[in-house]
C-alpha cells in the first residue's frame, strides 16, 4: 500500500506550495482561520484555475470527496491524527505535527474503505 505525505509547514499560517500528486503538479494553498480555530485548503493547477476551493481540512475524512472535477487525482486526501485520538485539529501547529495530510491511490483507498 502506498501513502504519498504532503509536506506541510505551519511556521507561516498562510502559504502555496507545489505537490506532485501521481505524476500531475497541484498548487495547494493552505490557510489558518483565526475565526474558526482551522485550517482550510484551495487546490488550483499550475495556471492558477480553480479544482478544489474552501476545503476545511478534518481529521479522517476523505477531504476531496464532494468535488467533483476530472483534473483531481483520482484517490484520497485525507488528515490523519497520529495519535490515534481522531480529534480534529485545534490549534494551527498541529498540522504537521499531530496531524499529517495523505493523499491515498484509488486502488488503496478502496482496499481501505472495503
Amino acid at each position: 500500500m502506498a501513502f504519498l505525505l504532503v509536506d506541510t509547514d505551519t511556521s507561516s499560517l498562510n502559504y502555496p506550495q507545489v505537490t506532485q500528486i501521481e505524476g500531475v503538479e497541484y498548487v495547494m494553498h493552505f490557510y489558518w482561520s483565526t475565526r474558526e480555530d482551522c485550517w482550510y485548503l484551495d487546490i488550483t493547477d499550475q495556471e492558477g484555475d480553480e479544482i478544489a476551493m474552501g476545503v476545511r481540512l478534518v481529521v479522517n475524512w476523505p477531504l476531496l470527496r464532494r468535488f467533483v472535477d476530472p483534473r483531481l487525482p483520482t484517490g484520497a486526501l485525507v488528515a490523519v491524527d497520529m495519535t490515534g485520538t481522531g480529534t480534529d485539529i485545534e490549534a494551527s501547529t498541529d498540522l504537521g505535527t499531530r496531524v499529517l495530510l495523505f493523499y491515498i491511490t484509488a486502488d488503496d483507498a478502496a482496499l481501505v474503505s472495503a
